[in-house]
């Protein structure tokens, strides 16, 4: 987030150096913090709700694939997401937590995007 942030300002901070100050590089740098925002936002609510447990399967079995000295075992999908459950019910509180940490980031995301739409109305 301290990235994005720092974006804003060198978006902000650059052109007054320069003497090149207009309104619209400020609608940038907002539009482009908010889209940043709620991208990575929105990626945190899908990894919290597991929808990722599938590529993540594809890769396991791919790294096996293409190492085959590293094998560990082959598991059937459903012995992945048992697996990757009973560790996921181990950490209670990782859903609540993603999804509170997601919300966070898709509310900033959208408050950039109500300063976009202030300074470009």
């Amino acid at each position: 987030m301290q990235y994005i942030l720092f974006g804003l300002a060198f978006v902000v901070v650059l052109p007054i150096l320069r003497g090149e100050w207009n309104l619209s590089l400020l609608c940038d740098g907002f539009s482009l913090a908010g889209i940043l925002l709620l991208s990575y936002g929105g990626l945190q609510l899908l990894n919290a709700e597991r929808a990722f447990d599938g590529v993540f399967y594809i890769g396991t079995r791919i790294k096996s694939l293409l190492f085959p000295f590293q094998r560990k075992g082959t598991l059937s999908y459903y012995e992945y997401k048992r697996q990757k459950q009973t560790k996921a019910d181990s950490i209670a509180t990782r859903k609540e937590k993603g999804t509170a940490y997601s919300a966070l980031l898709i509310g900033a995301g959208y408050f950039f995007f109500a300063v976009l739409l202030l300074f470009f109305l």
